[in-house]
């Protein structure tokens, strides 16, 4: 499973998930930056199937 966190998930939550084996967790933040807008971050997650 591929989760793409953004700002609003608590780091608590991010973290956990990157413990897992079976889930691969990236931020906004991390992707591209902590204030992209709603239409970058879709087009972000389609392209690259998060």
């Amino acid at each position: 499973m591929k989760i793409l966190c953004d700002q609003n998930v608590d780091h608590q939550y991010t973290e956990t998930f990157q413990r897992s084996d079976w889930i691969t967790v990236r931020t906004v933040a991390d992707a591209l930056s902590h204030d992209a807008p709603d239409t970058e971050v879709s087009t972000y997650a389609q392209e690259h199937e998060w």
